[in-house]
C-alpha cells in the first residue's frame, strides 16, 4: 500500500485543520498558454502571407488594364487628325490610368507600387502614343493629297494637279523622287482619266483612243499595262453596250419603229458589223418576199439555243443578218423566230424537240433531206448545192417542214409539263400528217387533185367536218 507524508500544521484557534497529501495537483493550464502564444505568431504570418498573394495580385491586374488601355489608347489615337485634339486625349488616358486603384478600392502599399510601375512605363508609352498620333496625321495628310490629286486629275485639270504636287513636295508629305515621278506621269494620269469616262458613253472611241500607236509611245511599261487593262474594260463594255443597243432596236423593229435616226443614234454602241446589219435592215422594201429557207433554219436556231447549243447572242447576229440580207427573211418571219426564241424550254424537252424535228424534216425532204447538215452539237444548217430535186418542190416541202416544227413548238408552249411520252407522240402524228403532205405534191411543185393544196394548220384551224374529210383525201390523216 502506498505512504504519503502527512504535514502538521499549527492549528488556528477556531479553525479545523485537515491532514493533506503531498501531490502535484499541477492541471497543466501553463503549458496551453505558452502554446496559444505560439500559435498566434504562426496565424499572423500566414494572415501576412495572404495578404501579400492579395496584394500582387491586384497590381498585376492594375498592370493589365493599364496595358489594356494603352492598346485601346493607340487604335483611338489612329482615328484623331487634329493635333490639339491628341494632345488633350494622351494627357487624359495618364489621368485616368492614375485612377485606377481607386476604381477597385486597392490598398495604400498596391497604390504605392502601381503608381511606380506606372511612373517607370510612363515615358515609353507618351513616346508610343505620340508615334502614333504623329502616324496618324501623316497618313491623314497623305489621304487628302492624293483625293484633292485625283479629283483634279478626273477633272482633267492639269494645272491644278501640278499645284497640288508642289504643295505636297513643300509640306514634305512627298520628296523630291516621288514628285518628279508625279510631275512626270500627271499629262498620262489625266488622259487615262479621260478615257475611263469615254468607256462607259463611247467604248469604241476609248478603245481607239488607247490603241493609237503615237500615244503608245509615250507610255512606260506600267503605263502601257494601264493602257491594256483599259482596252480590255472598253472591248468588254462594247460587247456591253453592243447588246443593249441591239435590243433597243429588236424592240423598235418588232414594234414597227425601226427608223435609219433610231440606229444612226447608237451608232457608237454598235460594232461595226451590226451597225451596217441594221441600216440594211431599215432600208428594207416594205414587201420583202422572205425566205422560207432561210426561216427554217433560223427557227432551228431557237431550238439549238433552248438547248444550250448556241449562245442567244450569235443566234440574234445570225437572224439580224439574215433581215438585213435583200434575199433574207422578212419583217414577219422575223418575228416568228423571235416568237420562238422568247420562249422557256425545259433542257430535255428542247433536246427532244431537235431529234424529232430532224427526223421529221428527212421524212418531209425525202431525197432532197442531203441539204440538211449537222455540226457536232446537232445545230442544222442547210446547203442548197446538195439538192436533188427542183427548187420549187423543194420550197414546198420546207413550207410542210416549218409549219411541222411551228405546231410542235405550240404544243410544247400549251403543255410545258408534258411527259416525254406525251411529247414524242405528238411529234409522231404531226410527222405523218406533214410526211403525207409532201408526198401529196406533184412533181413540178403542183398538188395532185387540187389547183390549192391547203396546209393540215389551215384545216384544223377550219374546226369542220368538211375540212376533215377533205384532209383525209389529202391523206393527211387516217
Amino acid at each position: 500500500m502506498a505512504q504519503f507524508p502527512i504535514e502538521y500544521s499549527q492549528s488556528v484557534p477556531g479553525v479545523t485543520r485537515m491532514p493533506r497529501a503531498n501531490v502535484n495537483v499541477d492541471s497543466g493550464a501553463g503549458m496551453v498558454g505558452q502554446a496559444l502564444s505560439g500559435l498566434g505568431g504562426a496565424m499572423f504570418d500566414v494572415g501576412q502571407k495572404i495578404q501579400l498573394a492579395q496584394d500582387a495580385m491586384q497590381l498585376s491586374d492594375l498592370n493589365r488594364q493599364r496595358e489594356e488601355s494603352d492598346f485601346a489608347a493607340e487604335q483611338q489615337l489612329k482615328k484623331i487628325t487634329d493635333a490639339d485634339e491628341a494632345q488633350k486625349f494622351i494627357e487624359n488616358h495618364f489621368v485616368q490610368q492614375a485612377g485606377l486603384p481607386g476604381k477597385i478600392k486597392a490598398g495604400g502599399r498596391v497604390a504605392g507600387a502601381y503608381q511606380q510601375s506606372l511612373n517607370n512605363a510612363k515615358t515609353e508609352t507618351l513616346r508610343r502614343l505620340t508615334a502614333v498620333s504623329l502616324q496618324a496625321r501623316a497618313k491623314d495628310a497623305e489621304d487628302k493629297f492624293k483625293f484633292a490629286r485625283e479629283s483634279a486629275v478626273n477633272k482633267g485639270d492639269l494645272a491644278a494637279v501640278h499645284k497640288i504636287d508642289s504643295l505636297a513636295l513643300s509640306t514634305e508629305i512627298i520628296g523630291e523622287e516621288q514628285f518628279k515621278a508625279l510631275s512626270e506621269s500627271a499629262p498620262i494620269d489625266v488622259e487615262f482619266a479621260s478615257i475611263r469616262k469615254l468607256i462607259d458613253t463611247n467604248p469604241v472611241a476609248a478603245e481607239q483612243r488607247l490603241s493609237n500607236p503615237e500615244f503608245r509611245k509615250t507610255l512606260s511599261p506600267d503605263q502601257l499595262n494601264v493602257a491594256d487593262r483599259l482596252g480590255s474594260m472598253a472591248r468588254k463594255q462594247q460587247e456591253v453596250s453592243g447588246e443593249e443597243a441591239n435590243k433597243q432596236l429588236t424592240d423598235l423593229m418588232a414594234n414597227r419603229k425601226l427608223t435609219i435616226s433610231e440606229i444612226q443614234a447608237r451608232r457608237d454602241l454598235l460594232p461595226a458589223n451590226d451597225y451596217e446589219a441594221w441600216t440594211k435592215i431599215a432600208l428594207n422594201p416594205a414587201d420583202k418576199k422572205g425566205n422560207v429557207i432561210k426561216a427554217t433554219e433560223l427557227k432551228s436556231r431557237a431550238i439549238d439555243v433552248w438547248r444550250g447549243t448556241l449562245s442567244r447572242t450569235d443566234a440574234e447576229a445570225k437572224i439580224r443578218e439574215s433581215l438585213a440580207d435583200p434575199n433574207g427573211i422578212n419583217d414577219d418571219q422575223y418575228a416568228a423566230i423571235y416568237a420562238d426564241l422568247d420562249r422557256e424550254v425545259k433542257g430535255y424537252q428542247a433536246q427532244d424537240i431537235r431529234t424529232y424535228s430532224n427526223s421529221a424534216s428527212q421524212l418531209i425532204l425525202g431525197k432532197d433531206s442531203g441539204v440538211m447538215q449537222f455540226d457536232a452539237l446537232g445545230n442544222m444548217t442547210l446547203n442548197m448545192a446538195a439538192l436533188v430535186g427542183d427548187e420549187e418542190t423543194f420550197y414546198r416541202k420546207m413550207h410542210f417542214v416549218d409549219l411541222y416544227n411551228a405546231e410542235m413548238n405550240d404544243f410544247l408552249a400549251e403543255n410545258p409539263t408534258v411527259s416525254k411520252k406525251d411529247l414524242w407522240l405528238k411529234s409522231q402524228e404531226l410527222k405523218q400528217t406533214y410526211v403525207n403532205a409532201a408526198r401529196n405534191i406533184g412533181k413540178a411543185g403542183t398538188v395532185k387533185k387540187s389547183i390549192h393544196q391547203p396546209s393540215p394548220e389551215e384545216l384544223r384551224k377550219q374546226n369542220t367536218k368538211e375540212a376533215y374529210e377533205q384532209g383525209k383525201k389529202l391523206k393527211y390523216w387516217d
